[in-house]
């Protein structure tokens, strides 16, 4: 598994997203994803999948807000730095400190407090749609092993992907299992004749880690919206 023994900080149970209409919003959506935090320092693998609904950016503060308890950390990767931002985000009695940004198509950790009970987290805001810039998303700079997930808020077949058509031969697709928290073994390679095991579906909120071929450059994931609505 290379990187990933120190990649894995510590799962996550997702919901079937949600949608449904605004009332100020006619043509607009908006949703949620609802992920487990297990208890006692436990971690989800997640992404988040929408737009805020008033357009500003995304952070920590207004996506989680209170709903871990304190001490609970976000983690989020630094592909470029192929390490973990540092410092990480700590929910402190003043709100989350740092608070950066949490971009669609990234992913990163939800590690609950070390005395914490399990938590249910909802992941919402603006379904990403082509009235509010979302009808294509581009994750940009893959390179080595990066940790992203679909920007939309959709359960997609990995082999559906543009991404894994891309990847290179022995490129590695690493998931997160959210009973055994502990990564899914073995993990899926692309070989000749495929990706082998086939991993399935990709769920809503779900992040994963791609772990490309040695020297295959960089990589960038340009998603279609898929699905026809907004």
């Amino acid at each position: 598994m290379k990187k990933l023994v120190c990649l894995a900080i510590g799962g996550a149970m997702m919901a079937t997203v949600s949608m449904a209409q605004t009332n100020v919003l006619s043509q607009n959506a908006v949703g949620y994803v609802k992920v487990t935090v297990p208890a006692n320092g436990g971690l989800a693998l997640v992404r988040m999948d929408f737009n805020s609904i008033d357009g500003s950016p995304v952070t920590v503060s207004t996506a989680i807000g209170n709903q871990l308890p304190q001490s609970s950390v976000v983690h989020i990767w630094d592909a470029a730095a192929n390490q973990y931002a540092s410092p990480s985000s700590v929910l402190t009695r003043g709100g989350w400190v740092p608070n950066p940004t949490l971009n669609r198509g990234t992913g990163f950790w939800l590690q609950n407090a070390s005395a914490g009970p399990e938590a249910q987290v909802y992941l919402m805001g603006e379904v990403p749609s082509a009235l509010n810039g979302g009808g294509t998303t581009t994750v940009n700079n893959i390179d080595g092993v990066d940790l992203i997930g679909l920007p939309y808020p959709v359960s997609v077949a990995w082999t559906s992907t543009a991404l894994s058509v891309t990847l290179p031969q022995g490129s590695v697709l690493h998931r997160w299992d959210s009973v055994g928290q502990s990564y899914v073994s073995p993990s899926s390679v692309k070989t000749r004749g495929g990706w082998i095991p086939a991993p399935g579906n990709i769920q809503p909120g779900q992040a994963f880690w791609v772990d490309l071929a040695s020297n295959s450059g960089l990589f960038s994931w340009t998603v279609v919206k898929p699905y026809a609505w907004p």
